[in-house]
């Protein structure tokens, strides 16, 4: 499950760094990614539009996540990355 907020720059910069998106272009508010499948894989290239907004909601980085190609390696480690601490309440 994961934690906000999150800002869309965060959110390209974990694809990204992953090694298995590319900033392709922005277009408007939104980076355009852009993944290639593995030359063994009989999967069409795929596009990821992620809101460069300063908060994201979770359900809309929910909606980014599901996007995702799932044959993508290291699918599981973006996720991961996303993931923030619950805070902890004093008092």
């Amino acid at each position: 499950m994961t934690t906000g907020p999150f800002s869309g720059r965060e959110v390209v910069k974990v694809m990204v760094d992953s090694g298995i998106y590319e900033w392709v272009r922005t277009n408007g508010d939104h980076a355009i990614l852009r993944w290639e499948p593995p030359a063994d894989h009989d999967s069409d290239a795929r596009t990821v539009p992620v809101p460069l907004h300063d908060e994201i909601g979770t359900g809309t980085l929910e909606r980014v996540i599901e996007s995702l190609p799932r044959e993508a390696a290291g699918f599981g480690n973006c996720v991961h990355q996303l993931q923030r601490p619950a805070r902890r309440s004093f008092g």
